[in-house]
């Protein structure tokens, strides 16, 4: 955006929970992006602390529109995405200024992440899920590290196993 200058912009507020019924945030993102809307604030239904928007765990229709949205999205508090929609049924005029410098809070603007792990590879279906993702976010993020867009640290948990143990089959 240029300084004095002000670009339509169609936002859409819509609560993200409310008591008895889901509506995911990414859900909610992509309804809003396919009506035309430039970005999308997502209050949340429940009066309460801001909460980390969490991925549905077996929504596998997710996967159908997570990586085609391409605008951005912001949860809100309920009680300012209220007064958000009582300005806008009174039909005032509403200027959102969206300064994302806040949500990256390293000066070298890249997105810093840690990811833990342990050798023990043979516990099952958790493992296993862990193994492929491990395998499919790979290539992702070697480009997003390439292009100084994050900063990658993993982290390998290792211990030590006692002399009995040592030749043990587990």
């Amino acid at each position: 955006m240029t300084a004095g200058k002000v670009l339509p912009v169609s936002v859409m507020v819509a609560p993200v929970r409310t008591l008895g019924a889901e509506c995911y945030f990414a859900l909610k993102v992509w309804n809003g992006q396919q009506t035309g809307a430039a970005a999308v604030l997502v209050a949340d239904g429940i009066d309460e602390h801001l909460v980390t928007m969490d991925s549905p765990k077996e929504n596998t229709d997710a996967e159908k529109y997570v990586e085609k949205i391409d605008i951005p999205s912001a949860l809100i508090k309920r009680a300012f995405g209220d007064s958000l929609k009582q300005a806008l049924n009174k039909g005032e005029d509403v200027v959102i200024r969206l300064d994302w410098r806040e949500s990256v809070p390293h000066p070298d603007q890249r997105v810093e992440y840690e990811f833990w792990t342990n050798s023990n590879d043979e516990c099952g279906i958790r493992c296993d899920e862990q193994i492929n993702f491990i395998k499919n976010f790979k290539g992702h993020a070697q480009i997003l590290e390439k292009g100084g867009y994050t900063l990658f640290t993993p982290h390998y948990i290792t211990w030590y196993c006692p002399e009995p143990f040592i030749s043990s089959r587990q």
